[in-house]
């Protein structure tokens, strides 16, 4: 099975960290908004207001490539500071091969 993807991201959704699989899965962009991107480029199961507006817990979809069939399941998450400020998102892809 292949690593699952992770990315971290400041608030304005500027990729900081990521690992090799999530270029692989993205091939993002190197600057920009990666909610921009993935929005863009990708079929989404929820919309960019979904996804960004993410506070406590987690929103989970999936992305499919526009002209692909294979989906990739998302997870976004978060991240706060001690005094409730979201400081950065972290997203986490695996594929969906079933």
């Amino acid at each position: 099975a292949l690593p699952d993807a992770i990315l971290i991201m400041d608030t304005n959704w500027q990729i900081k960290h990521n690992n090799a699989a999530s270029l692989n899965f993205f091939k993002p962009p190197s600057q920009g908004s990666f909610l921009d991107y993935i929005t863009t480029e990708f079929e989404s199961s929820l919309d960019r207001t979904q996804i960004g507006t993410v506070s406590r817990g987690s929103v989970t979809f999936t992305l499919k490539k526009k002209e692909d069939t294979q989906t990739i399941t998302c997870s976004v998450t978060p991240i706060y500071n001690k005094s409730g400020t979201v400081t950065h998102y972290v997203m986490s892809a695996r594929s969906a091969i079933s």
